[in-house]
């Protein structure tokens, strides 16, 4: 008998399906069916066919685990869903979960523990929860991602300097090791945002300006979308800065970059149209009109320009604001493109300043 229930085991075993990890890789297809052995900010190890590869880690946008704990997967999802609070109690208790070939399960579960505790303002736990995972593993693929979302719990909770310090510290370490994945770029991007909430309007100019300045030659969809997305938060700083005639500026160059039809480009265009005329001291309701139509057609044909999607969500918000009392529902309709913004893009600095809007209204 105990033979036989050997054999059965055995046979149980065997019927089990292989382990098929997925990378999913930025510009490419995923490559699924995969074993991942290792993660770092420099690259991932796996084996397929049981062979050992390797591919940067700035190549990679997401791993997804094969047999994830049950919480891990539902907070994850809760996420994706922006029910941040829900996903943060699953994921807390994920913390406690995953077998020992599953070291990955706590690394991750902080890291998404800590964006949901900054999407729904919890400013002091996601500090908590993102320096965990970092000290948890420092040379974590997610360290990046990480660090940007502590600058920016930082920033939020009012230590402006010290967002500043780890942001620093984040862009020598991307340049010292080497990091790919223009995360250069994508760091001084986050240093801009955090100058304009510390009301640094020119420093944050300046260092965008940088960053776009690089970006020039950029030939990939993602690399175009980072120079627009610089451009933007060039705008924004001179609209804040009430620098009219240097942001004129920026929607002339955004309108030459236009010309080719790209998507990110055109975005990001219309984007800046509509901010100008909300920058107006007295808009005409007829160009708030026009504003919003641009925008809808900015979020309903070019979903993939994620870096753009959120300014636009925002804007949208503002503009229906302004026509409150013109326009039937319209208070309505802002208070929906607030919490679009708030709950598609949670990681976004227009999800924080939609949900300050909607605490006012």
């Amino acid at each position: 008998m105990k033979t036989l229930n050997f054999v059965l085991a055995a046979l149980l075993l065997l019927a089990l399906p292989a382990r098929a990890d997925t990378i999913v890789v930025r510009g490419k297809p995923a490559i699924a069916g995969v074993r991942v052995t290792s993660e770092s900010y420099k690259e991932i190890t796996y084996t397929l066919n049981g062979k050992r590869q390797t591919i940067p880690a700035g190549d990679v946008i997401a791993v997804i685990f094969d047999r994830p704990p049950i919480n891990y997967r539902l907070g994850v999802e809760r996420y994706n869903l922006g029910d941040f609070v829900e996903a943060a109690s699953r994921l807390s208790l994920a913390l406690g979960e995953g077998a020992e070939d599953q070291a990955w399960v706590k690394e991750y579960a902080y890291f998404y523990l800590g964006k949901a505790q900054l999407a729904s303002g919890q400013y002091g736990d996601a500090i908590a929860s993102l320096e965990s995972m970092v000290k948890l593993k420092a040379e974590s693929r997610l360290y990046p991602q990480a660090t940007l979302a502590l600058a920016r719990a930082r920033t939020l909770s009012g230590s402006h300097d010290e967002a500043q310090k780890i942001l620093k510290n984040l862009g020598d370490v991307i340049d010292q090791q080497k990091i790919g994945g223009n995360w250069a770029e994508r760091v001084k991007i986050a240093r801009a945002e955090a100058l304009i909430g510390a009301g640094k309007f020119d420093p944050a100019a300046e260092m965008v300006k940088g960053v776009y300045s690089a970006l020039s030659g950029a030939k990939t969809a993602f690399e175009v979308e980072l120079a627009m997305h610089a451009k933007s938060i060039q705008l924004e700083a001179h609209i804040l800065n009430e620098d009219l005639p240097k942001a004129k500026f920026v929607v002339e160059d955004l309108r030459s970059a236009a010309s080719g039809g790209d998507s990110a480009p055109q975005a990001a265009m219309r984007n800046a149209r509509a901010a100008m005329i909300l920058a107006e001291a007295d808009p005409r309701p007829e160009d708030l009109l026009n504003a919003a139509y641009d925008l809808a057609r900015v979020r309903a044909e070019n979903f993939t320009v994620v870096s753009e999607l959120p300014r636009t969500c925002y804007l949208l918000g503002l503009i229906h604001l302004k026509l409150d009392g013109t326009l039937a529902k319209a208070k309505d309709l802002a208070r929906s493109y607030f919490e679009e913004a708030r709950r598609q893009y949670p990681e976004s600095r227009e999800a924080v300043l939609a949900k300050e809007k909607l605490k006012s209204m």
